[in-house]
């Protein structure tokens, strides 16, 4: 009897044995299969990110080319971009493509900034929107306009017209500065500042419908001035 039972756990301990035994490979296989999906998981993912910033760059790379110039509200940039307003610049028909016809481009067409100014709405007005062409006049459909024409890195004049004449007013500086990590342009006349806007908006459009030449938008917020009262003696 003690025989029997001996046999019967032996033969139990054999196929437990061979149970564990036959685990190991499976368990081994199993993991590996499971580093494998991991492992590929993984290199699927980085293939991903690499054809987003790929792709991120394509679309930076095909905007600045159609554009032709960097848009970014900054004190560097639309410093650069006044100071070629002065210099005549702005256009380059061979790199920026902003023409499809260099016969119709005139260099003094971007020495200037547009907006109306119809019933003075130009100092009442808390957001003003500027146009960078001579003749985007023609699309605001304005009889009066108020022009900004900068003649250095220093100096601009403030004009107001009636097309195709204008009535220039003295010289005023101008500043681009930057505060709080905000963008502004403050304009100064001999004695005090007498206007100070904050840049919200630079973007590039067509200045005309048949979509032949582009410039510069941008829009500013009126930045209210604190006003001295002086007491009397």
């Amino acid at each position: 009897m003690s025989r029997t039972k001996n046999h019967v756990k032996a033969v139990l301990s054999t196929r437990k044995q061979k149970q564990a035994d036959s685990c190991i490979p499976r368990f081994y296989e199993a993991s590996q299969l499971k580093n494998k999906d991991i492992s590929l998981a993984l290199r699927c993912s980085q293939f991903k990110m690499k054809n987003t910033v790929y792709l991120i760059l394509l679309i930076f790379a095909f905007s600045y080319d159609l554009f032709g110039q960097d848009t970014t509200i900054s004190k560097k940039n639309l410093i650069k971009i006044f100071n070629d307003n002065a210099k005549g610049t702005t256009f380059d028909w061979k790199k920026r493509g902003w023409s499809d016809s260099f016969k119709s481009t005139y260099r003094t067409k971007y020495m200037c900034w547009l907006t109306c100014n119809d019933d003075s709405i130009y100092q009442r007005k808390d957001t003003l929107t500027l146009y960078n062409h001579q003749f985007y006049y023609f699309n605001l459909n304005c009889e009066w306009l108020k022009e900004w024409s900068f003649s250095s890195k220093k100096y601009m004049t403030i004009m107001d017209s009636k097309p195709p004449m204008g009535m220039v007013t003295p010289a005023n500086t101008y500043r681009v500065i930057e505060e709080d990590a905000n963008i502004y342009i403050v304009i100064k006349d001999d004695k005090k500042i007498i206007d100070k806007f904050l840049v919200i908006g630079l973007n590039i459009v067509y200045q005309d419908k048949e979509k032949k030449e582009k410039c510069y938008k941008m829009t500013l917020k009126r930045i209210k001035l604190a006003t001295t009262i002086l007491k009397p003696n």
